[in-house]
């Protein structure tokens, strides 16, 4: 039987696909813990998506989307990203330890089976406002098609993808040439003190790189925001909420930075959420300012999961290199 999980989504603004981002728009503004375009973050759904794959996109200037077809509608505005969460009554301390959690997460993406996945994702950075979907196909550890939102500078999206021989990435509207499985991304040699920073704006990307370089990222997660002597706090804690009859369990990490790190750098939160049953991420918000508490960096991405899919080969083909 098929099982999903989903977020819900209002209809709030057309969403194109790649990216879009507007340096001049102003921000919707969202109720406390809410988002305008989450209305029941991180439940189960017995529907789901079509399966799909995303082969990326990339943003051009403000008004245009250079992978949408021209009469495509403009998004006259870009939402802000959700805010982190910490404050909710309905999360509370668990007997499950961040790395138990974290060892959880790992397992679960690295053996992640006929899985597709879809997520929305809003930025805020030094560019402005933005707004991109990523897709996830996942057939086995060997066969998949990921795609990898950059969200720093101007966003854009990118893919790796592999046809259970060779995998290849797209990047800012270049085409890798394909090399072997066993090759890893740049993604996994980051050094221990890199970690905290590659974690905040490369989220995206690091959290699936048990599907395509076969190395744990979650256990280096707990390592990196458990570290005092760099001002980090890290909870882990869980939600039990009532659906159609049942209970859905969620866990999450909550990371924020102590009172004399806050003053000396900014203040600091990130806050994951995970189902409970299948330990796969369906919410992700950063928040990170200066010591004036203007935004350096805040995002917040949220997915739906659809399990037991089916996919067409054709869905994991390789493209001509770029020249």
């Amino acid at each position: 039987m098929k099982r999903a999980i989903f977020l819900a989504f209002v209809a709030s603004g057309i969403f194109l696909a790649g990216c879009r981002q507007d340096n001049n728009a102003p921000a919707a503004t969202t109720g406390t813990g809410g988002s305008v375009a989450q209305t029941n973050p991180d439940k189960a759904d017995p529907t789901g998506a079509t399966p799909q794959t995303g082969t990326g996109g990339t943003t051009g200037a403000v008004g245009t989307t250079p992978d949408a077809p021209p009469d495509r509608p403009i998004i006259p505005n870009i939402q802000k990203p959700d805010k982190v969460d910490a404050g909710n009554p309905d999360w509370v301390k668990t007997s499950m330890t961040p790395t138990k959690l974290a060892e959880n997460v790992a397992s679960s993406l690295k053996g992640i089976r006929n899985t597709y996945g879809k997520a929305t994702i809003l930025v805020q950075n030094k560019e402005g406002n933005g707004h991109c979907e990523a897709m996830y196909a996942i057939k086995n550890s060997t066969t998949y098609s990921i795609d990898l939102p950059e969200l720093t500078g101007l966003i854009s999206v990118g893919n790796i993808t592999s046809n259970g021989s060779q995998k290849q990435s797209f990047h800012k509207g270049r085409i890798g040439r394909p090399v072997s499985l066993e090759q890893k991304t740049w993604l996994a040699s980051i050094p221990a003190d890199k970690l905290a920073e590659r974690w905040t704006t490369d989220y995206a990307k690091m959290m699936f790189r048990g599907v395509f370089d076969g190395a744990d990222a979650w256990v280096e997660f707990v390592r990196a925001f458990s570290d005092a002597k760099q001002g980090y706090v890290l909870k882990t804690e869980q939600r039990d909420l009532p659906f159609r009859g049942t209970i859905v369990r969620n866990y999450r990490f909550l990371v924020s930075r102590t009172e004399a790190a806050t003053k000396k750098h900014g203040s600091f939160e990130i806050e994951v959420v995970f189902d409970g049953k299948m330990f796969v991420p369906v919410t992700f918000r950063v928040d990170s300012r200066d010591p004036s508490n203007a935004i350096l960096f805040q995002s917040s991405w949220s997915s739906g999961w659809d399990f037991n899919q089916q996919f067409e080969p054709r869905q994991f083909d390789l493209r001509p290199s770029s020249s």
